[in-house]
């Protein structure tokens, strides 16, 4: 459940209750023509039916901040999620002759609420869509007025980021930090994280020229297909920020295993069987660093035909990235693969590499021949 406050430029409690009762699902009494309410047989109060589903709301008085809310509760916020509670009550509101101030949260959010919101904004700009989490979350607060009573932060509002396990991750590090600790001497983080964090790049990297071409003169043929292309590249960016860090995690449960006791027959049989196990982990992550990043290689043929000219080295870039990502990863994926004895396993995984990689190397060249022809015209 979502608690969630919608302000009002008035003190009068019942024009708030009013607009309260068009939208929560319960609705409002039923009255005749003489505003009598109407009961049914048993003696039972008739409603008339609101405008949302799974939703809650009273009108009231908040006497410390000299204002009216609508008080909500959204109880289902994947069929009736805030912004759209907000941009009713906007509408009812205006029409009322009054104006929405702002809303607070109380209480926390899922982190989806608020992107779903992010989105909605944006494209309502006719703006790409296809931007980080962080902008997405604040230009939602923005849009919904949710700093207006109180300071909306994201670090204290939004569940998924009070529950983080890991807050000492690789990617919370400056890039500095990272850098530092990359060339200190403990093996990991390593090539691995170096990889995933390549692949992270080039996502990136398409994401910004599809961005810088989306709504550009010239190119509103594309914009479609570009706000497309710059939210897919965000997920599969962000999917690999998170094997940086599990890449390492791999490696350190590998070196866990190793370090398990081996005095008795049942230690070393349970030690080689966690090791084995822990390496076939240590295997599918940079797979999977593979692989992700082949889905953004698969984006970069439309960016670098159509694409914003002056960002085509930008593109080039990013093709260069997942090259490198790819490559890597493949390294770290043979390396692993050499110390795992399950020849089934082994034979599948160094069959989807070589796959990956020929796939990888021809789409790349073809990218980068298209990109130097480009800069040479222009």
């Amino acid at each position: 459940m979502i608690a969630y406050n919608v302000n009002l430029n008035t003190r009068d409690s019942k024009l708030a209750n009013n607009i309260a009762q068009t939208i929560r699902e319960k609705g409002r009494a039923k009255r005749d023509i003489n505003g009598k309410i109407i009961k049914d047989a048993s003696g039972e109060t008739i409603f008339e039916p609101g405008i949302f589903k799974s939703v809650k709301a009273v009108g009231w008085y908040l006497e410390q901040r000299q204002l009216a809310q609508v008080s909500i509760n959204l109880t289902n916020y994947h069929i009736v999620p805030p912004h759209v509670v907000f941009d009713e009550i906007c509408r009812l509101a205006t029409e009322k002759g009054l104006r929405v101030t702002g809303s607070e949260l109380v209480g926390l959010i899922p982190k989806e609420a608020m992107l779903i919101a992010g989105r909605h904004y944006l494209r309502k700009q006719g703006k790409s869509e296809g931007v980080p989490e962080a902008e997405l979350i604040r230009v939602a607060v923005q849009s919904m007025g949710m700093n207006e009573i109180s300071l909306f932060d994201p670090q204290k509002k939004i569940i998924e980021f009070q529950v983080r396990e890991f807050e000492k991750a690789l990617v919370n590090l400056s890039v500095r930090d990272f850098i530092d600790e990359l060339s200190m001497d403990s093996p990991a983080p390593g090539g691995g994280s170096v990889s995933a964090l390549c692949g992270a790049l080039s996502g990136g990297l398409i994401s910004m020229v599809a961005n810088l071409t989306h709504g550009k003169k010239g190119y509103e043929r594309f914009d479609h297909r570009m706000n497309e292309i710059a939210g897919q590249a965000q997920g599969l960016k962000d999917e690999l920020i998170r094997l940086i860090d599990l890449d390492t995690a791999a490696f350190n449960q590998v070196m866990a295993c190793y370090r398990m006791p081996k005095k008795t027959d049942d230690e070393k049989k349970s030690r080689s069987i966690a090791i084995e196990e822990a390496m076939k982990q240590a295997t599918l992550v940079p797979l999977e660093v593979m692989k992700t990043t082949r889905k953004t290689i698969r984006l970069m043929d439309f960016i670098v035909k159509h694409g914003n000219v002056n960002s085509i080295s930008d593109a080039g870039v990013g093709a260069l990235c997942a090259e490198t990502a790819v490559k890597g990863a493949a390294m770290n994926v043979r390396i692993n693969l050499g110390s795992v004895t399950d020849e089934a396993f082994r034979t599948a995984i160094k069959s989807e590499v070589e796959e990956i990689e020929r796939e990888t190397a021809r789409i790349v060249r073809r990218l980068v021949r298209s990109v130097n022809r480009k800069i040479e015209v222009k």
